[in-house]
């Protein structure tokens, strides 16, 4: 194993080949993960586009059902005047007819009147006759005539006489028809006129109960548009949540690979690095080597010089040398320390405001996990990259206001961190970003009670439902 001094942004750390291979594969299974998600993405926007295609039909249907209750209502409301003024117009009829039974009853009260006293005379007439004998008190007042002219006055009076008694008895006769004429006349037109108002009584209520229904009908149609209306909101809301989600996912893909591709990069230099030091080694070796055959043959020639000297026993003709033994020995290839690479710094100077955990939020008064932590400075003051990455996105984000989100791989791990409530944003998505570089400025943007910096660290990718957030103390130096 070789280690080597490598440069990823400003962090400084020693690595070998199976270091990176290692590192490789990590990446690669983040990224496996990150398609599997990106899946499931892709699954769910489908589904809710389904539910928000039925709602459209749902809503069109429903409106339709709406348009015809609507025009069925203003038909019966049609019918129902219609029905009313009938009634009204009837009303006055009855008012008339009222008016005129009244003045018959007057007039048979008064035809009574008039039989009664007809009976009456009638009655005294027919006794005083049957007293009388009949006809002879007729013949009385003719024969007491004094002379032909009396005689005749007096008959032509007699005459007279007897033909209004006629007449009298016709016209009682009459009266007593005209009597049951116009008490069957008063009945019938009373019967025919109430009739006719209680059926049109009738088909008014059966109007007004069928307006009612149709009534609550169209507040039932209103109530569901007024639903789906919701629900399509919701669920647009929903799918954009989703394609937010999507953005990220991609970004830190893009990330994971520009990732993988400096892995790779970097196992490359180390791998020829490593092929540097083969050769190195090998040519430490053969130099060895050669020195080695090189000592060899002066220690040969020593000795034949020796035997040639043998009966020269004189120190000088010794040899005192000492030969080289062992040649070079290897370059020191101690590892370098490995720094603290997998760490983060602080993104702003402040004060903390608010810790990571359940908290009530102070706009809302409701318990809701707060996911990181508030570090409270001035408007303005500088926030900057906590560790090298690639920037996801940096713009608006609802609550967060102006947030930045960065995808961060350490020794194969990933991360996003997240700087939220900004009053400024000085990178742009696709951007890579070194540790400590300026991304933006502290700010009260979002749903924020004051100027501060609400920075989050997930494990992983982001996820909206913040179950893989953790505590920033615990990746922050102390």
């Amino acid at each position: 194993m070789i280690a080597v001094m490598m440069m990823l942004g400003h962090t400084v750390f020693a690595e070998s080949i199976e270091d990176v291979e290692d590192e490789i594969n990590k990446i690669e299974k983040e990224k496996e993960k990150l398609k599997k998600d990106q899946g499931d993405l892709d699954e769910d926007k489908a589904d809710t586009d389904s539910k928000m295609d039925e709602n459209k039909n749902q809503k069109a249907s429903a409106e339709d059902e709406l348009e015809t209750i609507t025009n069925e209502l203003e038909s019966t409301q049609a019918s129902i005047n219609s029905k009313q003024a009938e009634i009204t117009e009837t009303n006055e009829k009855i008012e008339k007819l009222n008016k005129q039974v009244k003045q018959l009853k007057k007039d048979i009260k008064k035809l009574k009147q008039r039989i009664k006293e007809r009976d009456e005379l009638l009655k005294s007439r027919m006794i005083s006759l049957q007293k009388s004998g009949g006809g002879v008190q007729y013949m009385e007042v003719l024969f007491g005539s004094q002379n032909f002219g009396d005689f005749i006055s007096r008959s032509s009076a007699v005459s007279t006489i007897m033909d209004q008694d006629e007449k009298i008895l016709e016209i009682h006769m009459q009266d007593k028809r005209d009597l049951e004429t116009k008490q069957v006349a008063v009945e019938e037109k009373s019967e025919e006129v109430e009739s006719k108002k209680a059926t049109l009584e009738t088909q008014k209520d059966e109007l007004v109960a069928l307006k009612e229904t149709l009534d609550t009908q169209k507040d039932e149609q209103d109530s569901l548009i007024a639903q789906l209306e919701t629900e399509y909101e919701e669920l647009t809301e929903y799918k954009l949540s989703i394609e937010e989600e999507e953005e990220l996912l991609a970004a830190e893909e893009e990330a994971l690979e520009k990732a993988r591709q400096d892995a790779t990069e970097r196992k490359g230099e180390l791998e020829q690095l490593a092929k540097k030091r083969e050769e190195e080694e090998r040519e430490r070796k053969r130099q060895e080597a050669i020195a080695r055959e090189k000592e060899q043959k002066k220690q040969e020639a020593l000795k034949a010089e020796a035997a040639q000297e043998t009966n020269d026993n004189s120190p000088e003709n010794e040899s005192n040398e000492n030969s080289g033994s062992g040649g070079n020995k290897p370059a020191n290839t101690s590892s370098v320390p490995n720094s603290d690479s997998g760490s983060f710094i602080w993104p702003a100077q402040g004060r903390i405001s608010s810790e990571y955990g359940y908290r009530n939020h102070p706009i809302y008064n409701t318990p809701k996990l707060h996911a990181g932590i508030d570090i409270a400075n001035g408007t303005g003051t500088d926030v900057i990259a906590t560790a090298p990455g690639v920037v996801i996105s940096g713009n608006y984000k609802g609550g967060y206001g102006n947030a930045i989100f960065i995808a961060h791989s350490i020794n194969g791990q990933s991360y996003t961190t997240v700087y939220a409530h900004l009053s400024s944003i000085s990178v742009t998505a696709g951007q890579v970003v070194n540790q400590g570089e300026s991304i933006g400025k502290m700010g009260s943007t979002g749903d924020s009670t004051g100027p501060h910096l609400h920075f989050e660290i997930y494990v992983g990718g982001f996820d909206k439902s913040r179950n893989n957030t953790v505590n920033p103390r615990n990746y922050l130096p102390k």
